[in-house]
């Protein structure tokens, strides 16, 4: 089942690599159909060509991050903090979101000393605490992107019942 949280069209690839059974095949499809545009530890990042990218799970981290990035008490962030969920599997094999430009390390700590930034990082710290999510995890380089003249977060998985669960150990 596809969770559509608005009237974003599905691409008919993502739905057919969504029906793999396996998830080593699901990557492999992924792979021969999309350029990869980033890797973590539990998700690659797909290029769909349409201005958005596939979050796709790898694992069992990914999997819960999809799940969380897609939750519907997520939405009213949406283009004011958080980039926005445009289609999740219900399983949280995939996420779709629109591409931002990941900010370079210079870059963040621009807009970190910034009055912009100092206020956006206020209101991730209040949002983190409000959700459950890892502050820090959300504020890193890797997690904020620019898009259509904003800076918003493209990476927010990572809650902490996840940090705890999957990472705790490592």
């Amino acid at each position: 089942m596809i969770n559509p949280p608005t009237a974003y069209q599905i691409p008919q690839n993502v739905l057919v690599i969504s029906a793999i059974n396996r998830q080593r095949d699901r990557l492999g499809a992924a792979r021969f159909t999309y350029p990869v545009v980033g890797k973590a530890s539990g998700r690659i990042a797909y290029d769909l060509g349409d201005g958005n990218v596939l979050k796709l799970a790898w694992n069992k981290k990914g999997i819960a991050q999809n799940r969380a990035e897609s939750k519907p008490c997520l939405t009213p962030y949406y283009d004011l903090l958080l980039v926005p969920v445009l289609a999740s599997d219900h399983a949280g094999k995939w996420v779709i979101q629109p591409q931002t430009t990941p900010l370079s390390v210079s870059g963040f700590f621009d807009f970190a000393r910034s009055a912009e930034g100092r206020a956006f990082c206020q209101k991730a710290h209040r949002f983190a605490q409000l959700h459950g999510l890892n502050y820090y995890d959300l504020t890193k380089p890797a997690s904020i992107g620019f898009t259509d003249d904003k800076h918003l977060i493209f990476d927010y998985g990572l809650t902490q019942a996840i940090s705890e669960q999957y990472y705790s150990n490592q």
